[in-house]
């Protein structure tokens, strides 16, 4: 699944980085927050992530991101019950929690050059 995933996962936040609207990026960097802070209050937090995720689709403002994902966890979630057997791995946020850089950041800069 990771395989089919991560490159839409990654495409995703790179056409957002480049297109979301600063409402979109507000909305993005405050998912980010709380997927955060429910994490670190030991909470369950895939509803959060999910929420975080679902802006970054959004702000592609490509429809076909977030559907693709939604199918992709929906198969995924019919079939394990813990991620690949590992339990851990259902108790760990996404790797993409990262807040967007601005168009004025250096990162967005560069990506925008090449």
């Amino acid at each position: 699944m990771q395989q089919v995933r991560r490159p839409l996962e990654i495409e995703s936040v790179r056409i957002a980085t480049r297109s979301a609207t600063p409402e979109q990026r507000r909305i993005i960097n405050a998912r980010a927050a709380e997927l955060m802070a429910v994490f670190e209050a030991g909470e369950d937090w895939r509803p959060a992530d999910h929420r975080f995720h679902n802006a970054v689709h959004d702000a592609t403002g490509n429809p076909l991101f977030r559907q693709f994902i939604e199918q992709i966890q929906k198969a995924f979630h019919d079939i394990y019950e813990t991620p690949f057997g590992k339990p851990h791995l259902a108790r760990t946020p996404s790797r993409c929690t990262a807040r967007l850089p601005t168009r004025s950041s250096p990162v967005t800069r560069t990506r925008q050059r090449n």
